[in-house]
């Protein structure tokens, strides 16, 4: 709990001096924005959760596919080498498999992961580059995420027969979620974007140590 309130007031301290550099006026341009992304997920596992698959001879994912979408808004002159915005992303990663060695192969046919999470963030943009008036920035981000980690299981024929069954199961819990990226305009309406995020559980007890996320996207600007 204490570093997602050291991490709000950090950010809210960086809004604040964006919006004091920004806005000389009581006037502030605004742009709104949708965007949609591919992306790749690579969650690394607590040490416990390891040496639980470890004595199962067992390896879990280290990597998900996913879609993901986000809205929000960007303040600040396109003229500004320094405009900082809010904005919500939603991510679904698909299940993957885990590798099942034996002799556990012969009752457990499936061990599968994935994820979910909703995000909100303060982002930064940062302008390194212009070309013909087309914007290069680089993007830093802090927010909060409320994560779902999903797990299936099903078992053999013999692993019935043992007494095993299937079962699927989910578990919520919050992250802190941190952003670095690249944003190019394309058009006076599209930007191009190609983003690094990384969730840190809030919690020391949580299955996931982190989770990577590399994604790659186009935003509409209204």
């Amino acid at each position: 709990m204490k570093k997602a309130i050291l991490t709000g007031i950090c950010a809210l301290g960086l809004v604040g001096t964006a919006w004091a550099e920004t806005a000389p006026t009581s006037e502030l341009p605004i742009k709104v924005f949708l965007g949609a992304n591919v992306a790749m997920t690579m969650p690394v596992w607590s040490d416990d959760v390891n040496d639980i698959m470890d004595q199962i001879n067992t390896e879990l994912p280290g990597l998900n596919l996913g879609l993901g979408a986000e809205a929000g808004i960007k303040f600040g002159a396109a003229d500004k080498i320094y405009n900082f915005g809010v904005s919500v992303a939603y991510d679904y990663m698909f299940d993957s498999a885990a590798d099942i060695g034996y002799p556990y192969d012969q009752l457990v046919s499936e061990i599968s992961t994935g994820f979910s999470a909703i995000s909100i963030y303060f982002d930064n943009y940062i302008r390194f580059a212009d070309n013909a008036g087309k914007r290069s920035d680089l993007v830093l981000g802090v927010g909060y995420t409320n994560g779902t980690e999903r797990i299936r299981t099903a078992a053999t024929q013999l692993g019935y027969e043992y007494g095993l069954d299937t079962t699927d199961g989910d578990d919520t819990g919050s992250f802190i979620g941190l952003k670095i990226g690249y944003l190019q305009q394309i058009t006076s309406n599209v930007d191009f974007s190609a983003m690094l995020r990384m969730f840190i559980p809030t919690v020391s007890e949580s299955d996931i140590g982190s989770i990577f996320n590399i994604s790659a996207g186009i935003r509409y600007n209204f």
